[in-house]
């Protein structure tokens, strides 16, 4: 049976559930009281595992994301165990284009997979399945016209991570 271990990260800007199983970072939640979105990934991508409350196992990434969230990181550095389709994971791949603090369409992330425009709601489709958020930052993807768009955490979130980011970015490069 495959033990996947579970941590809560709390903050101002944004707060939820990190998932590692032992290949890596599995799932990033947003905060729910209930834990059923938490549930509904287990079971759908881990249907025979069992989920531990394990602040040690989940230390080494919910220190990341602390540091991502206090301002002082501007990209991860973790192990991943990401589960998806070829096509997703080529959409996921891409959005770690998008620099800190900016943000890219749909479309512009067909493009970078060597898709055209008739592929922008494929592309959507893949950004709204990212068990990685934030990690994948499906945050900084927008509407062609520079539209938020939907956000699994809601507008909301989207919205204080942006504001985060770029309150960040300029000391993230400022040389003082």
């Amino acid at each position: 049976m495959t033990t996947l271990y579970i941590d809560k990260v709390v903050s101002d800007v944004w707060s939820g559930f990190l998932v590692v199983s032992e290949k890596g970072l599995c799932f990033v939640s947003h905060y729910t009281e209930d834990l059923s979105d938490v549930v509904a990934w287990q079971m759908k991508h881990y249907p025979e595992s069992k989920l531990i409350s394990d602040r040690e196992k989940v230390a080494p990434y919910r220190k990341q994301f602390e540091e991502y969230l206090e301002g002082t990181r501007f990209a991860f550095d973790l192990p991943v165990d990401l589960i998806g389709t070829e096509f997703q994971k080529n959409v996921w791949e891409a959005m770690l284009q998008i620099p800190y603090g900016e943000t890219a369409s749909y479309l512009d992330l067909a493009h970078w997979i060597g898709r055209d425009y008739k592929s922008t709601r494929a592309v959507g489709g893949a950004v709204g399945r990212n068990p990685l958020s934030i990690i994948y930052p499906c945050h900084r993807v927008v509407g062609q016209d520079g539209s938020l768009t939907g956000y699994g955490g809601g507008l909301e979130n989207k919205i204080a991570l942006l504001n985060h980011e770029l309150e960040h970015a300029v000391e993230m490069k400022s040389p003082y």
